[in-house]
């Protein structure tokens, strides 16, 4: 058995929150756009909404002091005087941030609160790639108190429901597999099996401001390189088993884009076994 890796679902919107520099650049405003951890919320929770101002020069703030903040429906969904958004009930209500001459707009869904969280992924064969049928995928709260079970579909597919968000221990087949946190209302967890002397890195590519996917990056680790595709999915292939000269010392992980430039240029310690790396990239 190799590693968990779990993905959490969020939503999509132009823009990315982040600390306001102390001074504007010397420059024009020249547009507007609003940035949110996720576009759906169950009733009763909030987010927090930033209103970020391009400059003429690239330059983008983050004008949270300046910003005035309308809901279409306030009894869909409030909105306070610094941005913080609360889903009242469930329906769609547009979210209007105006910055001097500047306004944006973003639609957000309340829902109704689920009961659980569902969670769906799948079992691979690292080896083979492909999806193994019939495994029995187990979370156990770290609390002991709530326990779930799902078998893999033919294509090694599963879907399992847990009552509420919670650290769980995963195992598939009573094999421990590893620990995750669920954090969400959907998750996405993918196991990885059977990777016996397998070396490989993988992992996904986003825009820091848009969580959008990054493609056309190089990633190159221990030797391999390899381009990321459309959905901003890599993945470097080591070895199976690993060849080349291995090692445990640090090692580095390299990310080009004619766009962008990575947050960190080192992930992680040598490149022993199968792990995933997500990493966010700024527009240079």
């Amino acid at each position: 058995m190799r590693f968990l890796v779990v993905v959490g679902a969020v939503g999509f919107i132009a823009g990315c929150g982040g600390s306001a520099p102390s001074t504007q650049p010397s420059s024009s405003p020249s547009s507007l756009s609003i940035s949110v951890a996720q576009t759906v919320l169950p009733v009763g929770e909030s987010a927090q909404l930033r209103a970020l101002v391009t400059y003429s020069n690239g330059s983008v703030v983050d004008a949270a002091a300046d910003t005035s903040w309308k809901s279409s429906d306030d009894t869909i969904c409030d909105v306070s005087s610094t941005g913080i958004v609360t889903a009242l009930t469930p329906g769609r209500a547009t979210i209007t941030a105006t910055v001097s001459s500047l306004s944006a707009l973003i639609e957000l869904q309340a829902e109704k609160r689920s009961t659980g969280v569902s969670i769906r992924g799948e079992v691979l064969d690292f080896s083979t790639q492909t999806g193994v049928s019939g495994t029995v995928v187990q979370f156990v709260a770290a609390s002991h108190v709530a326990v779930a079970n799902a078998v893999t579909d033919a294509n090694g597919f599963y879907v399992v429901s847990v009552p509420t968000v919670d650290s769980f221990s995963v195992s598939v087949d009573n094999a421990h597999v590893g620990t995750v946190r669920v954090t969400w209302s959907a998750f996405r967890g993918d196991v990885l099996v059977n990777g016996g002397a397998c070396v490989s890195r993988y992992g996904r590519l986003t825009d820091a401001r848009t969580l959008r996917p990054v493609s056309g990056g190089t990633v190159s680790v221990g030797g391999g390189t390899t381009v990321s595709g459309p959905d901003g999915w890599y993945r470097v292939d080591l070895g199976c088993p690993a060849t080349g000269k291995i090692g445990f010392n640090t090692t580095f992980l390299y990310v080009t884009h004619p766009d962008y430039a990575p947050r960190q240029w080192v992930v992680g310690r040598g490149v022993q076994g199968v792990e995933r790396l997500d990493l966010a990239l700024e527009r240079q």
